[in-house]
């Protein structure tokens, strides 16, 4: 009886955009931080200095710098 190994399945395509992270913070550099290694993961990504904020972003950013 001869078996055949399981194949792994395709990697899922990319998404057409990419996801959107909001990143919320008091202490300006620490959103700044985060928000670079998420934009370099591919995230697109937009910083608010409080929570209060996140809704009226002041800075959106997108792909690497």
């Amino acid at each position: 009886m001869t078996t055949t190994p399981p194949t792994a399945a395709a990697p899922a395509p990319p998404p057409s955009r990419p996801t959107r992270v909001l990143v919320a913070d008091d202490e300006g550099y620490l959103a700044d931080l985060v928000s670079t290694a998420l934009r370099y993961e591919g995230f697109e990504t937009a910083v608010a200095s409080t929570g209060g904020r996140g809704r009226t972003p002041r800075s959106p950013r997108s792909g690497p710098t």
